[in-house]
């Protein structure tokens, strides 16, 4: 064995530079591909896991008048008045734009939707199906009057349900958005009945940042008595 080693070490002491490097490429190609590869993922992966935002609050977006720029600017305003929901010391406000049904319907299924802007022609089939709160209770909590009479569609009565409520609020020519450049025109600022009200800890933060939400968009409502 140490005699061909011996002999392996004369022969490629004897290989000129060009000869050594074409060797090694031809035998260790495949293992510079693959350390490449792997460095490259280790990178990708240490950068996501550093860079990961968990938002404290979700809120989903189902209209397509916001810019991104202007989703990340509402982001930004609404994360000011949320609490840490998380404990990961920092308050962040999720704006989710949702363009198609089925992860909108499945979302709704899951339970993982805590407030929601949402255009008229599916916030009107969800509503009918019972799928939002009344608001009636969060106005008189804010002690907030509204000019509704525009909007009649607003208050109905879902399937299974014994009275008509109010179950949006029209966002359209609200404050909060006009300042970034949208009327959000036939879309309505509805709450899920089902996903946010718990008795645990993390779900009463989330509620109370849900609230804290709302309370700031209401009051730049143009519906305003």
């Amino acid at each position: 064995m140490n005699r061909e080693h011996e002999q392996a070490r004369k022969l490629w002491s004897e290989l000129s530079p060009q000869k050594k490097r074409e060797y090694f490429w031809d035998y260790y190609r495949i293992h510079v591909y693959v350390g490449i590869f792997v460095t490259f993922l280790v990178t990708v992966t240490v950068h996501d896991c550093a860079t990961r935002v968990d938002p404290d609050i979700t809120i989903f977006y189902v209209a397509t008048e916001l810019s991104p720029e202007a989703i990340v600017q509402l982001e930004t305003r609404l994360s000011t008045f949320i609490g840490d929901v998380n404990g990961d010391g920092k308050t962040v406000a999720s704006v989710q734009q949702v363009l198609h049904e089925q992860k909108l319907y499945v979302t709704f299924a899951a339970g993982d939707i805590h407030l929601l802007f949402i255009r008229q022609e599916e916030f009107l089939r969800y509503a009918a199906n019972g799928a939002f709160q009344p608001l009636e209770p969060l106005l008189e909590e804010f002690d907030i009057e509204l000019d509704l009479h525009e909007y009649p569609e607003i208050r109905l009565t879902p399937l299974e349900a014994e009275k008509e409520h109010l179950y949006g609020i029209p966002l359209e020519n609200n404050a909060v958005f006009a300042t970034l450049g949208a009327a959000m025109q036939d879309t309505y600022l509805a709450i899920p009945a089902k996903g946010i009200f718990g008795t645990s800890d993390k779900e009463r933060a989330l509620y109370e940042s849900t609230m804290a939400i709302v309370k700031e968009i209401l009051p730049h409502s143009a519906q305003l008595k």
